[in-house]
Formats: structure tokens, C-alpha cells, sequence
């Protein structure tokens, strides 16, 4: 009996295989076919999070798990999510991937989604640090980024005003229609979490 399972290397292989058997395709391509599995049980003292890096580097040094899927699994991070679904219907996508067939299925929309990066650049706009929010490389973000302290309502209000502010930059491969430069100079191109912070700022400081 297998009991709250999680793939650490190869989730890749795991959701193609489940992909073509769940839409038929080539299903005689599994005929006489198997995948080599490895169970490495842990128990409740084990740090779930070192053991991940340790299997990961120990079984697959080619292709290791990067730090923010390690980091998937940090509880604080997984109920931030299930309030910002309960409260609010936006769904924090802790995973590479996690939603991939719901939108395929068209069940949620990419507007419904939240993008775990995004995330970890707004948690420093939070804090002000929004010249760090613009530079900071993705194991930066998720090596230091901090929950305990922040009000998870202030926050949504926070990333609804940077998906407003986010919103306003067009497709266009055109840069001055791209970002408006006639309107707003290059206030989108470069300074779209400073405008962020500045519009989060005063609207705080208002109410």
C-alpha cells in the first residue's frame, strides 16, 4: 500500500505516459512495455525536502531537481495556495505543469492562474525590495523567500494590481506599441513591478 506517493525524477515520463493513455493514442505502444520504478520510503522525522535533493542527486546528476520544485512541497507555501483558491479562485501554481491538463481541457483559464515565479518577485515587491524583485535569479527567489510575516489579503491585493498593471503591455512585436512608450516612456518595459509597488504603496496608504 502506497500512501501520499511523489515522483522526484521522472514526473516528466509519468505525465506523458498518463497523457496517451488517458486520450487512447498509440495505446498498443504499452503493449510488452515497462518502466523501471524505485520506491524509497521515508518516515514522519525525515526532512522530506533534503531527502528530494539527496534522492534527486544521487539517482539522476544529469538532470537534478531544481530548487524550485524542491520547494513545491513547503507547506506554508501549499496552504498560501489553498487560501488564494478558497478565498479569492486563483490557483498558485506550485508545480511545473500543474495545471497543464485542466488547461488543455479548458476547465481554467490562464487569467486563473498564478505563476509560482511571479510569486516569489512579488513577495520582494512586498517588502519593498523591488530592485531585487527585477533582478533576482529563480534559485535566489526560492532559496530565501519568507511567509510567516505577510498578510495573504495585502498580498493578493498586491498581485491583482501587478496583473492590472501586467495586463496593459500588448502583444505587439512592435516595441513602442508593445509598451506604450508614447504614453508611459519605459515605465512597462522596465518598471513594471515599481509601478506595482508604487500604485500598492498609496492605495495602502490611502485606506
Amino acid at each position: 500500500l502506497i500512501t501520499n506517493p511523489q515522483i522526484v525524477n521522472g514526473g516528466q515520463t509519468a505525465f506523458t505516459l498518463a497523457h496517451l493513455l488517458e486520450t487512447g493514442e498509440n495505446e498498443k505502444n504499452f503493449e510488452n512495455k515497462e518502466v523501471l520504478t524505485k520506491f524509497i520510503t521515508i518516515s514522519d522525522g525525515d526532512d522530506r525536502l533534503d531527502l528530494i535533493d539527496k534522492v534527486s542527486g544521487a539517482t539522476n546528476n544529469q538532470t537534478p531537481v531544481n530548487i524550485s520544485d524542491r520547494r513545491s512541497n513547503d507547506k506554508k507555501l501549499v496552504d498560501l495556495q489553498r487560501y488564494f483558491f478558497d478565498k479569492y479562485g486563483l490557483l498558485l501554481e506550485r508545480k511545473r505543469g500543474e495545471f497543464y491538463d485542466s488547461r488543455r481541457k479548458q476547465l481554467v483559464l490562464d487569467n486563473d492562474i498564478l505563476d509560482r515565479e511571479i510569486l516569489m518577485r512579488l513577495l520582494l515587491v512586498y517588502r519593498g525590495e523591488v530592485a531585487r524583485a527585477r533582478s533576482a535569479g529563480i534559485e535566489t527567489l526560492f532559496k530565501n523567500y519568507r511567509l510567516d510575516d505577510i498578510d495573504k489579503d495585502k498580498l493578493f491585493k498586491l498581485i491583482a494590481i501587478y496583473r492590472i498593471v501586467d495586463s496593459l503591455e500588448g502583444r505587439s512585436r512592435d516595441q513602442k506599441e508593445r509598451y506604450h512608450t508614447d504614453k508611459w516612456g519605459n515605465g512597462l518595459k522596465y518598471g513594471k513591478l515599481a509601478i506595482t509597488f508604487a500604485i500598492f504603496k498609496l492605495s495602502n496608504d490611502i485606506s
